[in-house]
């Protein structure tokens, strides 16, 4: 997923949506926002009572979604400088590392 947007758009938009996320939920995903790069921008965030959701244009480059954690892209968006020139640009890089999922036996 590959998207052109000014820092300050996208940092706006995620604080108004992380209002919705849970940090310390046992749902993992509650804590996070998730991005979507369509035939526009969509960023999305719930706590299973309150969802909120916002579209937006924005120049896509590469479809795509993903689920990030709202405080550590807070943070990542709030560090990075304003780029004014065309030339500069951002990137951030996500990796999706494969995973077992399994349930430990239990004896009641």
């Amino acid at each position: 997923m590959k998207f052109k947007i000014s820092k300050n758009e996208l940092l706006d938009n995620i604080l108004f949506i992380s209002k919705a996320t849970t940090p310390k939920s046992t749902i993992i995903a509650l804590g996070g926002v998730m991005i979507e790069a369509g035939e526009k921008l969509s960023i999305y965030s719930t706590d299973l009572e309150t969802s909120i959701n916002v579209d937006f244009k924005s120049k896509i480059i590469e479809k795509g979604r993903v689920v990030v954690s709202a405080k550590v892209l807070l943070n990542i968006l709030k560090s990075f400088p304003e780029l004014s020139r065309s030339k500069d640009r951002a990137r951030i890089n996500t990796y999706n590392k494969p995973t077992k999922n399994y349930m430990p036996e239990c004896n009641f």
